[in-house]
This record gives structure tokens, sequence and C-alpha cells, in this order.
């Protein structure tokens, strides 16, 4: 018997003898003073009914003592960590699935492979055809980033820019998107000879960063078209409404913000699938922009997860104590997004994933049409 049972049987017992000795002090009393009363034989029987009821209680009390101290010792045969041979079984399955989970689930790179395998013929060009011109070279510490707009681009340029010496700031959040975009100078790979390129991209520390491709589309017609930017609304925006809008008045023209529906409709067009190089950096896809079927990658960083992947990948290169920022939540969330892209028919919507399959599957997004219709 262990000290919890031992510590209840004593407790017992003393209850027991206490209630047992006032008992005995009662009815001593009834015998010694109360004789001569005219009431002794109803307060004899009153006492003897206490006793018996007493007697009762006190074999109930003695009972559930028993049954304690029989699962207290019970208990003290099992070792606390012990598992019954059935728990120990469902533990271990529910164990085994979740590490085979673990095991099925596609790398980044294995997801990739496969995808560039699936679309091989579009998808892997030779070499001396490819663009390297959002590639930025960090020769300092063997990096290469491929920029995609909005993908925190400004954030990750303004980074680059520290980690490079193109700056004395180390603080990547006071460094403004104009500074970090137009003003800093990075180096690109683009400019590199040939074989210089391709040894930097045997050798150096590949990684991008992607997000959820609507999001990114929405969050390029705000920035850039609605309300967007004048250079933009003229050289698009302008365009758009002209061949999309029937009936377009002069006045709507030179506004230059298409509808969103518009806008996909400009993208959807067989005309600017079939020349993807018109089409505008901020909605060109993500495997045009940084060739993952052809550069393999050892990071792919998710906007969805920013600050996680941001710190892990400058804690795997020890370049934490280098630069620090700011994380601020994106403007452009779900609620935001949805409102844009349920304006479309279903037909347009199916037409705009078909634009952009590709890099959902290479980036490992899922497209399911009845989150947009409800």
């Amino acid at each position: 018997m262990n000290h919890i049972a031992k510590k209840v049987t004593v407790t017992a017992v003393g209850v027991l003898l206490g209630t047992y000795m006032y008992a005995m002090v009662i009815g001593n009393a009834a015998n010694s003073t109360i004789v001569s009363s005219p009431d002794y034989e109803a307060l004899k029987v009153e006492t003897r009914s206490k006793k018996e009821n007493f007697a009762e209680n006190e074999s109930q009390k003695e009972e559930e003592i028993t049954t304690l101290e029989k699962g207290l010792t019970e208990s003290d045969s099992l070792d606390e960590d012990e598992l019954s041979a059935e728990e120990e079984s469902t533990v271990e399955a529910d164990y085994e699935e979740e590490e085979q989970e673990e095991e099925d689930e596609e790398t980044d790179s294995e997801r990739i492979e496969r995808v560039c395998q699936k679309y091989k013929s579009s998808l892997v060009e030779e070499p001396s055809k490819l663009s390297y011109h959002h590639f930025h070279v960090d020769n300092r510490n063997k990096l290469l980033y491929c920029f995609i707009p909005k993908t925190a681009s400004s954030l990750w340029k303004a980074i680059n820019a520290i980690l490079n010496g193109k700056t004395s700031e180390t603080n990547a959040s006071k460094i403004n998107n104009y500074t970090a975009h137009f003003v800093i100078k990075p180096e690109l790979l683009h400019h590199y000879p040939t074989k210089t390129q391709e040894t930097l991209l045997e050798s150096y520390y590949k990684f991008t960063v992607v997000r959820h491709p609507f999001y990114r589309l929405v969050s390029g017609y705000r920035d850039k078209l609605n309300p967007g930017k004048k250079w933009f609304k003229k050289t698009y925006g302008t365009k758009i409404i002209r061949k999309y809008r029937p009936k377009a008045t002069v006045k709507e023209i030179r506004s230059g913000t298409p509808t969103f529906s518009e806008f996909v409709d400009y993208l959807t067009d067989p005309k600017t699938v079939a020349v993807p190089k018109r089409v505008d950096d901020h909605w060109t896809q993500y495997h045009r922009l940084c060739h993952p079927c052809n550069v393999k990658f050892n990071y792919i960083l998710r906007f969805e997860s920013l600050k996680e992947d941001t710190d892990h990948l400058l804690s795997s290169r020890n370049l934490s104590d280098l630069v620090t920022y700011k994380y601020i939540a994106p403007a452009t969330n779900a609620k935001k997004v949805n409102r844009y892209i349920r304006q479309l028919k279903i037909e347009k919507l199916l037409q705009l994933y078909k634009v952009f399959e590709i890099d959902f599957e290479l980036f490992g997004y899922d497209f399911d049409i009845k989150e947009y219709l409800t």
C-alpha cells in the first residue's frame, strides 16, 4: 500500500475511534445521570436508534475505504508511464500514421521536379534563352535572390542591399520602397558573362519568395491600377478600358482605372497569353521570371509565413546579426481577395486559373472553385 492509501486509512480509523468514543460518552451519561428520569425509556430508545444508524454508516465507510485501498494498491502495481497493451498499440499506430504522412509529403524540390516533368515541353528552356534580369547577386554571402514583384520584393531588395554592402543602413524597414527599387542598384546575374552565370547558379545559395497567385494578382491590381500609379494607369489601364469596355467614354478611358473583371479579360485574352513578354512583371507568372525548372532553388520562402521563413533563411546562413527588419502584415487579405475574385463569372475564373495553373502546381497552392462561389 502506498503512502496515499496509508494516509486515507489512518484518517478513517481516527474518525471511527472519535465517533465511537463520542457514542460511549453519550451512553454512559444516559445510564448514570438520567436513570431516575421519567423520560429514560424514550431516551434509551432514541440512543439505541442513533447507535444503530451510526453502526450502519460506519459499515458503509469501511466498505468505501476498503474499495479505495484496493484501487490504490492496484495502481501501485502499474508504473505511471506504463500504458495498457491496447493503449500502447493505439499510440504506436497514430505515431506511425503521422510519420508516414510526413514521409509522403513532397518537399518543394520534389514537387517542382515532378511538375517540371509534367510540363517539360513548355517549362524547361535552353540556358541561352533564359533571362536573369530578376536575379540579384550577393557575392559577399554567395546568395542569388530571384525577386518577384508583389511577394515582399521591397523588403528583400532592402535586405539584399544591406547584406551586399550597398548601404550603411542595417534596418531594412528604414529603406523606403522607392530607394529599394530605384536608388540602390543591385548586381544582376543578367550582367555577368554566360560562364560566370553558370558558375554562380551552380555554387551560390538560391532562393525566392512566392505567394498564392490570386493574392498576388489582386495586390498588383490594387497597387498599380485601382487606385493605382499614374504610369501603369496610362500604359495599361487606358488600353484595357478601350478594348474591354464597350462604349467607354473618353473620361472613362482617360481615368486609366479598369474594373477587376476587365483586368482579367486582358490577362486571359489569347493574344496576351500568346505573347507573355508584353505582360508587366507585376502579373507575369513566377516560372517566367525565375525559371524553377532550370534553376535548382535551395529555399522557397512563402509570403504566407514570411517572417518565419525570412528569419530561418538569415539564421541558417549566419546573417541574422547583419540585418534587422520590422514585419508588417500584408494589406491584401483573404476577405479583399475574395471580394474581387467573386466578381468573375465561373468561366472567366477558370480561364484565369488556367493562365496561372503551372504556378499553382509548382509551388503547391490549391485551387478550389467552390471557395469563390459562396
